[in-house]
């Protein structure tokens, strides 16, 4: 037996049963949440979200029992665990800020700096994907479906 199979056979597969575990669990407090949902039609305002959360489970409990079952890659090595948590500071601060400075601005900040923050430098690139998805909101969001984000100070006087 070479190194790296020897390697896939002691190594762990906890990090890949626990996630879809946890999907499941959470997945299952939203269905019966759902069950609450008023009845107006055959498909009332319930069945999108319990067609979601079916497909989300099967696809779970499929790696679930992949992981019990020791099959697929193992768990990799720990990596850099301060990232995470800056990131996840930074995706507190995007939604505290979302709605004193409003949506566009924020989410071109937020947007921005996360590539950066994941190493993307492709300036271009980063710009082109945050202004796009900004100006897909705003033709969707606001101008079709009339859904209201948060404009903020800075924007106010031009958008509205």
């Amino acid at each position: 037996m070479n190194a790296a199979s020897e390697e896939k056979v002691q190594g762990s597969y906890w990090g890949n049963f626990l996630i879809p575990a946890v999907i499941l669990a959470w997945a299952a407090i939203y269905f019966v949440e759902t069950l609450g949902y008023p009845v107006l039609e055959d498909v009332g305002p319930g069945g999108v979200p319990q067609m979601w959360i079916g497909f989300a489970s099967a696809f779970c409990a499929f790696l679930a029992v992949q992981a019990l079952r020791k099959k697929g890659d193992v768990d990799p090595k720990v990596g850099r665990i301060g990232l995470v948590a800056l990131f996840a500071g930074w995706l507190a601060l995007y939604l505290w800020t979302l709605e004193p400075v409003g949506y566009f601005v924020t989410t071109l900040v937020f947007m921005i700096g996360s590539m950066y923050m994941m190493a993307y430098r492709n300036y271009v690139v980063m710009i082109s994907v945050t202004l796009g998805w900004l100006v897909f909101c705003y033709l969707i969001f606001v101008k079709l479906l009339y859904i209201s984000l948060p404009i903020g100070p800075l924007l106010r006087p031009i958008l509205e």
